[in-house]
């Protein structure tokens, strides 16, 4: 049985296992077509995490002040998970990150109009 490395594109996040004889080596990922490099060979038998999406990361971020936003501070922390949205849809490595952010910006958008509409007819 060949020993394989298996690691993951950083761009789209695919699987990849490939022959130790490429460790080291530049590739391309099979889904995306991104170029890569094959992780050394002291990855043999074991599976190389890809690491997390900062984009991701803050789409997540912007959903909860969005989210947040509906209950308290609502100017404050709406408008803030506008932003953190956008930065995360900027910086995000693939598209489902990117969604991630846009979702953050829509709920955010919701929180604000929502605080807005509230504070005109009090």
């Amino acid at each position: 049985m060949t020993e394989t490395i298996t690691f993951h594109c950083i761009k789209c996040g695919n699987k990849i296992v490939t022959a130790v004889a490429n460790a080291g080596k530049r590739g391309k990922c099979n889904k995306c077509q991104a170029k890569t490099q094959v992780p050394s060979e002291a990855a043999v038998g074991m599976e190389i995490q890809p690491a997390t999406d900062p984009g991701r990361v803050l789409g997540g971020i912007s959903m909860m002040l969005g989210g947040l936003g509906l209950i308290i501070f609502p100017y404050a922390l709406a408008s803030s998970g506008v932003g953190v949205g956008l930065v995360s849809m900027a910086v995000g490595k693939n598209p489902q990150s990117r969604l991630y952010g846009l979702g953050g910006v829509g709920i955010s958008l919701i929180a604000l109009a929502a605080s807005f509409y509230l504070s005109a007819t009090s």
